[in-house]
């Protein structure tokens, strides 16, 4: 496959206001939770906020985990224990992941607590800001903390536009920020990873080499999902796959000629619409 990830242009002028905004407030923050997507849970790592929030106390909350593959979820476990990680793991569209949360952040937020008790500071509010890359489950996971619908919510990035300070309790209130991701990708792949969960709206991509990407990994580590999905051997190349894909949904440009463009897109809204349960995108192993 050639390499033409590093030729997706996706970078719009909001999201450099926001990264400004975003460390004009940071001072006034006392933990920043980022939001990443537990089928990518290193790719969809902001490394501009890892440098923003470095001083900072962290907890890294891994959404959509109800979309991942179970086994590789734990594999994933295990390495931030070994990295000292204050993370879980959850999905923002269940009420019971809100407990897990709170709990998280108030764990982290401890020692805050108790150094402004000793300098006779009582009953102030943990101020956290919530970060992470666009699409990833910020709003759905503040509405969750919130009880209450704060944050408009689609399945699609770029929706929160402006930063938003919200009350969750009296112990705690969050800033929503947009969704911001970063000006380069050293690793291609990276982007790639990001546009197979919708981190990145779909004019931007090269979708011939997101598609293939994900077809190769799709075959590699799920072929039998792949298989009950199309009836298709793993043993075709990624063509002979949207050729056979095209002539079984009869999707043709003339009688003689399949459309190979249209199977190509059915395949990406497939991938983009989980039509493929509990799939993981990369594995710890990628990083050891």
């Amino acid at each position: 496959m050639e390499n033409k990830g590093s030729n997706i242009n996706w970078f719009p002028g909001h999201m450099t206001k926001a990264n400004r905004r975003m460390q004009e407030h940071l001072k006034a923050i006392d933990i920043v939770v980022e939001i990443r997507d537990a089928r990518i849970p290193m790719a969809s790592e902001n490394p501009l906020l890892k440098q923003l929030a470095q001083n900072k106390l962290k907890v890294i909350v891994f959404n959509k985990a109800d979309l991942a593959d179970p086994n590789i979820t734990k594999a994933w476990q295990a390495y931030f224990d070994d990295q000292h990680d204050n993370y879980v793991f959850v999905n923002a569209t269940q009420a019971s992941s809100r407990k897990d949360i709170v709990n998280m952040i108030e764990k982290v937020g401890q020692p805050k607590r108790e150094r402004d008790r000793a300098r006779g500071i009582k009953n102030r509010p943990l101020k956290v800001m919530v970060v992470g890359i666009p699409n990833v489950g910020k709003s759905t996971l503040i509405n969750l903390l919130a009880k209450k619908k704060m944050a408009a919510v689609a399945n699609r990035p770029g929706i929160t536009r402006t930063t938003t300070w919200i009350h969750i309790s009296k112990n705690l209130v969050l800033m929503d920020t947009p969704g911001v991701l970063w000006p380069k990708f050293d690793d291609p792949i990276i982007g790639i990873k990001l546009a197979l969960t919708n981190a990145i709206k779909e004019q931007f991509l090269p979708i011939d080499v997101v598609c293939e990407h994900g077809y190769d990994y799709l075959v590699k580590h799920y072929s039998d999902a792949l298989k009950a999905r199309y009836g298709i051997v793993d043993s075709v190349n990624y063509h002979e796959f949207l050729e056979a894909l095209a002539s079984a949904k009869n999707m043709r440009l003339t009688q003689d000629k399949l459309d190979i463009e249209r199977a190509q897109l059915f395949f990406f809204h497939d991938i983009k619409d989980h039509s493929f349960d509990h799939v993981s995108w990369e594995t710890p192993n990628e990083y050891l």
